[in-house]
């Protein structure tokens, strides 16, 4: 409702075009209404024709009231939907001239960069406050840095910060919506946003489990040792928290993959995991965990 209502308010044509069409569709069923009123006032003390011939007159004509009113609602929605899509697009092409101009700036001239990151280049005040216009821009954000050099995504983390995404980011955390909360988890690891990493590990036990896998991905990812991480968050350790892990493995050298048997006297509860793991690098020995040995006089 809101976004039709900025829609209206931002495109007076199309504003008054929407008033015509309801009022065109209310007397057109008005028209309807009283036009069977009529019909039966007149054809009901005639003998010609009967009540139930008069009754069906006046519902197909009521129906016809009320596809002509649903017509007028429907094409008014469209014309809303439309509006909407080609501002976007209007927004998303501008948006992509500007960050143009900023990968240009950051390649050439550091002084003109930092106009972008204060915003007095290309953009306009509601660019930054609306919040449609501000989830566009920040799509488009995450889109160049995506691709960008990884010696200069530091310079679009500075206009991350600088558009203050980090008040929305915040917002994304506490959102009900677990979608929201996987974006802003993405979003830390997207632009590594270091103060947040311990938002991220509570994130581990959200209720949600698309909000779980995304933030043990990211913990296991960032911490220096992620069978710790992985052993001390869950009992038992199920297929998609090992499928997070063997795959954050991957992204680091072969000698940084830890001894799996060294852990069992510690996490004996995960012995199983941990003697699958051996076995999945090929670690051929297992370790059992240690036992008290009983003397018998």
């Amino acid at each position: 409702m809101l976004k039709a209502q900025n829609q209206l308010k931002s495109n007076p044509l199309l504003f008054y075009k929407s008033i015509c069409v309801v009022l065109c569709a209310g007397l057109s069923y008005n028209f309807v209404i009283d036009f069977c009123s009529k019909i039966y006032a007149t054809v009901s003390s005639g003998p010609n024709l009967s009540l139930n011939s008069i009754l069906l007159i006046i519902v197909i004509l009521s129906f016809l009231g009320l596809i002509v009113s649903l017509g007028s609602f429907l094409y008014m929605q469209r014309s809303l939907q439309n509006i909407a899509k080609d501002r976007m697009i209007e927004k998303q092409e501008k948006y992509q001239q500007y960050f143009a101009g900023v990968v240009s700036a950051i390649h050439n001239d550091n002084i003109q960069f930092e106009k972008y990151v204060n915003a007095d280049s290309g953009l306009e005040k509601e660019d930054l406050v609306e919040p449609e216009n501000r989830e566009i821009l920040l799509k488009e954000l995450k889109s160049v840095h995506s691709i960008i050099k990884s010696s200069e995504k530091a310079r679009l983390k500075e206009l991350y910060l600088g558009f203050g995404f980090i008040e929305d980011l915040k917002s994304k955390l506490q959102s009900p919506y677990w979608v929201k909360r996987v974006e802003a988890i993405n979003e830390i690891k997207q632009f590594d946003l270091s103060d947040f990493y311990s938002s991220v590990n509570d994130s581990i036990r959200d209720s949600n489990i698309n909000v779980q896998k995304s933030a043990l991905a990211l913990c296991l990812d960032i911490n220096e040792n992620p069978i710790e991480v992985l052993l001390n968050i869950r009992s038992p350790i199920g297929k998609w928290e090992t499928h997070l892990f063997v795959k954050a493995l991957e992204k680091r050298p072969k000698q940084s993959i830890p001894i799996f048997s060294d852990y069992i006297d510690e996490y004996p509860e995960h012995i199983e995991f941990l003697d699958n793991m051996s076995r999945y690098y090929k670690q051929w020995y297992r370790k059992e965990p240690t036992t008290a040995l009983h003397v018998v006089a």
